[in-house]
């Protein structure tokens, strides 16, 4: 508070052209508030005629500005009259048609190695064909079962790229891999200690790990 009223009593000075020898009150009998007749006003009084002073010459700045703009015939400036530029520039807008045709075109050359980001058991693996992956977790199928991974979030080859919302549909790709091998991680060793307690706690523990083989990456053409 101490810091808004000097604030408050060097604006005053300003405004008066005061040196800082003048007081509060003789600031305030200054603007004409108070009559010479009266030796002494409260501090707090003081303060609230000082900010009223200063906000009714705010106001009065305010209104002799919109007074010399009104007589200038220059009014204030509109949204249309400031800057408005863009940060960037259409120069070729492509048909969503035309897109997808390139897209097609590109599927059915079968020119480029495809890749994939799949979902399994919680995590995301990026995939290509022949690859070996391994799964850190529990998981059903067993040794030699074929199957299909359905969650794929995208898939693309050189020429472009599908994206899914999260995933991409069943009739747009298609990902097949084999369960070779299921086995046991390496051991973890978790040990307990507390000092001067007696207690002490030996544990090992293995994770089941599964080895998935990538048999092959299709993906169709897209319809309109």
């Amino acid at each position: 508070m101490a810091n808004v009223w000097h604030g408050i009593r060097l604006l005053a000075r300003i405004s008066l052209n005061c040196t800082k020898k003048d007081n509060i009150n003789g600031l305030v009998r200054q603007f004409g508030h108070l009559s010479t007749a009266q030796p002494f006003m409260p501090t707090y009084c003081a303060r609230s005629m000082l900010l009223k002073h200063i906000a009714s010459q705010n106001a009065f700045i305010q209104s002799s500005y919109f007074t010399s703009t009104a007589n200038n015939n220059s009014p204030m400036p509109s949204e249309s009259s400031l800057d408005t530029t863009s940060d960037y520039t259409v120069v070729e807008k492509k048909n969503e048609g035309e897109i997808i045709q390139n897209i097609n075109t590109a599927v059915e050359n079968k020119d480029s190695r495809l890749f994939a980001v799949v979902h399994i058991c919680g995590k995301q693996y990026k995939i290509t064909t022949e690859d070996i992956i391994m799964i850190k977790l529990w998981f059903d199928p067993t040794i030699g079962d074929k199957i299909r991974l359905e969650k794929v979030l995208m898939v693309g080859g050189k020429d472009y790229t599908l994206v899914g919302r999260p995933i991409l549909s069943r009739d747009s790709v298609k990902i097949e891999a084999t369960v070779v091998e299921k086995t046991l991680s390496h051991y973890r060793v978790k040990y307990k200690y507390r000092k001067r307690k007696r207690v002490r706690r030996f544990k090992l523990s293995r994770n089941i790990h599964t080895m998935l083989v990538i048999n092959s990456i299709e993906v169709n053409p897209i319809k309109c």
